[in-house]
């Protein structure tokens, strides 16, 4: 173990390398005067690899004794790291001394937490002093990508409190720099793939790889390069002993000239026969000082002219035997973006309109078919090979199903509306661009229409909206028929546009109405406004109508097109008064299209009494479906609002499926068909529940499920009866015939 004295970088930038000790005298009292030293980094060895975990302990030591409350952080960072990678550093207090660094704070104690990569020491006023030097908590990483990792951790003392009016400072000393080897290869330059050694490239171009000689390789070893398979190698550079090329955001991909290696071709001649590439020093392991940092690597370039796959061999050559041992493998995969699109990395979205979407319309686009030459829609393509490489140049075409012309265009170009039934963009067309788009218009027909785009004899997208045409039908469907007798009035059912899709457990999450709007055609008809008549304002005084959202559906199972209504009461309504309700919609010459209408009557509050049990049958055969039901009515002996709650219902033996529950629509509640069944054992049974009212009345109902063993034992008694009937004929045939 090492201990390291550096500047503090809380009160002063570090302007190298190197390391010392800044002391700050306190103004009247000082918090702890802390030293900071690196524990036995893991792994030690420079054995590091991709997705192993790096784990460097710290330690903390005080000089003297607290006489003041602090907080101290230690924060960890990386000074270098490699290209690629999204590594992270994570603080941890897995190895703290719990004996010396709480869980928690207080006057006499030190508390060390971790969030982030800090780790916060909290002391007392009286802290225990900390010595010798103890461990007080960690930082780890987990590499994703082989190459150098240098961390920097620093300190930064508590200077926000005062005693006696002066500022208070502590004395803390640095760990600056811990340098990670991690060995292994990368892809630097790759079409996909980068900082992993498997990946893929375009034919035509090039790929580079990166290999990173693990910690405490001896000088003089030697690392043999071999291509097989499709490809070639070339330009071969080795790396700095501390490369600070291929680090971070930098976008170089191969080696600047370093001296770390030495570099030759296996041949002497070119790299047919691949790459010798020879370790000019020592690596070092995991360490701090900065003279101290050797490393070594080096990069070499591959290309193809010709689609496949090509399989790059690192090998170590052993000085004494000569045998290589395979220490890497990067495998490419050569792509040519004229091989076709891929469907996966490929986009096909449709939008409203001229503007390209990013994503697909939601709800589906529609188009009004009396636009005849306006863009109603619009779809654009961006082409991509199965290395996610954009296509150039290559003919995209469309044919279309249903109502709709299109127009196809490079996605840059004038925007024009659809004229015919199929497209075709030329490679010609497409030259210097991956996009295109293809606007939709309408043709004066109304229906569903598909539009399926190709990349030669590729099925890129397939996508669906609808032209729709002047409204002709209306069609309401009633859900809910009792409104509230009341004072003030009151709303019946929802007209939030997302009612449909709500659990409808209560009447106000139910739409009171369901309306769809059709053309000639049958196609449903979004954007219209509708209203609702009533026949008595005395008994409903208004209704409230609005379009569903969600996704478009042709047949108005929900999204535009549907319409959700709720009614409200008159104020003072009476219970058992009813009207009429006929939603409507106008017309551009001035007429109304109408749905049937619709009758609502009033109904007040549970009144004691009226709520009643009932079954379908008297008796029931073992586990028979049945039908339970509860009914209530008002003071009026009227049914009672919809809405209203119904009892929670019990069974006095164990029933098959549940018994009905929710509210009460038209005064009543019960169990759809073949959702409860009577109990297996035979005998009488009840349904019981507490009534809603005040009154809490008991409120039951009985029937029975008949005993399937009667039956039997009614049949055993009459053939027993048979039996002795047939054995007294027996015995005086015997009888007569003297038969003994």
């Amino acid at each position: 173990m090492k201990t390291i004295s550096l500047k503090s970088v809380a009160a002063v930038a570090v302007a190298s390398l190197g390391f010392g000790l800044l002391s700050v005298v306190p103004a009247q009292a000082a918090g702890f005067t802390w030293t900071m030293t690196r524990g036995t980094v893991t792994p030690a060895d420079g054995s590091a690899i991709v997705g192993s975990t790096v784990t460097i302990p710290v330690l903390l030591a005080t000089a003297a004794v607290s006489d003041k409350a602090s907080v101290d952080t230690f924060t960890a960072s990386f000074f270098q790291k490699p290209i690629n990678t999204s590594t992270t550093l994570a603080a941890g207090v897995v190895n703290r001394n719990a004996a010396m660094f709480a869980g928690t704070a207080g006057t006499a104690t030190t508390q060390i937490a971790a969030s982030g990569a800090v780790l916060t020491a909290t002391s007392g006023a009286t802290a225990v002093h900390v010595t010798p030097a103890t461990l007080a908590g960690e930082f780890t990483f987990v590499p994703d990508t082989p190459g150098l990792y240098i961390v920097t951790i620093a300190g930064a003392v508590d200077t926000t409190s005062t005693v006696g009016g002066g500022s208070v400072a502590a004395t803390m000393t640095d760990v600056l720099k811990v340098t990670i080897i991690v060995g292994g290869a990368a892809l630097t330059q790759a079409a996909a793939g980068k900082r992993t050694a498997s990946g893929s490239a375009v034919t035509g171009g090039s790929a580079v790889f990166v290999y990173h000689v693990p910690g405490a390789t001896a000088a003089g070893t030697v690392y043999n390069v071999t291509s097989s398979g499709v490809g070639s190698l070339s330009n071969a550079k080795t790396c700095a002993t501390v490369d600070a090329t291929l680090e971070g955001t930098d976008t170089e991909v191969r080696c600047a000239a370093g001296a770390s290696m030495t570099t030759t071709t296996i041949n002497g001649t070119n790299y047919a026969d691949g790459a010798k590439f020879t370790n000019a020093t020592t690596t070092v392991g995991n360490v701090l000082e900065a003279g101290a940092d050797v490393s070594a690597s080096f990069t070499i370039d591959a290309g193809s002219s010709v689609v496949g796959t090509q399989t790059i061999t690192v090998s170590a050559v052993n000085q004494s035997t000569g045998v290589p041992t395979t220490v890497a493998t990067v495998a490419i995969s050569w792509t040519s973006s004229a091989a076709g699109a891929s469907t996966g990395f490929s986009t096909v979205f449709i939008g409203a309109g001229n503007t390209c979407a990013t994503v697909d319309a939601s709800p589906a686009v529609t188009a009004a078919s009396t636009a005849v030459g306006v863009n109603s829609a619009n779809i654009c393509i961006t082409l991509k090979d199965v290395a996610g490489i954009a296509i150039v140049g290559q003919p995209i075409t469309a044919t279309i199903e249903g109502p709709g012309l299109m127009f196809g265009a490079a996605a840059t170009a004038t925007d024009t509306a659809g004229a015919a039934r199929a497209v075709s963009l030329t490679a010609a067309a497409m030259v210097a661009n991956s996009t295109a788009k293809i606007n939709i218009a309408a043709d004066g027909t109304s229906g569903t229409t598909t539009v399926k785009v190709y990349q030669g004899t590729t099925l890129l997208a397939t996508k669906t909206m609808y032209f729709y045409g002047t409204v002709a039908t209306l069609t309401a469907t009633q859900n809910l028929k009792v409104a509230r007798a009341s004072a003030t009035g009151a709303t019946l059912g929802t007209s939030d546009g997302t009612g449909l899709a709500s659990a409808a457990t209560t009447a106000a999450l139910t739409p009171a109405v369901v309306i769809v709007a059709k053309d000639a055609a049958g196609v449903v008809v979004p954007g219209l406004t509708i209203t609702g008549l009533s026949s008595d304002t005395t008994v409903i005084s208004s209704s409230t109508v609005a379009q569903a959202v969600g996704t478009t559906s042709t047949t108005g199972a929900a999204g535009p097109g549907t319409y959700l209504a709720s009614v409200t009461s008159a104020v003072s309504g009476t219970s058992g008064k009813s009207a009429t309700v006929t939603f409507r919609t106008l017309k551009s010459d001035g007429t109304y299209i109408s749905a049937a209408a619709l009758t609502f009557t009033l109904g007040g509050s549970l009144a004691t009494g009226t709520e009643v049990i009932s079954f379908d049958k008297t008796s029931y055969a073992p586990g028979e479906a049945m039908t339970v039901t509860v009914t209530a009515k008002d003071s009026a002996g009227n049914p009672v609002f919809d809405g209203s709650t119904s009892p929670t219902l019990t069974a006095s033996k164990s029933v098959g499926g549940s018994l009905p529950s929710g509210f009460y629509t038209s005064g009543t509640v019960k169990n759809t068909a073949n959702t409860l069944f009577a109990p297996a054992l035979g005998g009488s049974f009840s349904v019981n529940a507490t009534s809603g009212n005040t009154a809490e009345t008991k409120i039951t109902a009985s029937s029975s499920v008949t005993d399937a063993n009667a039956g039997l034992l009614t049949q055993i008694d009459a053939l027993n009866a048979k039996i002795v009937a047939l054995n007294a004929l027996i015995a005086k045939i015997m009888k007569k015939l003297g038969v003994k």
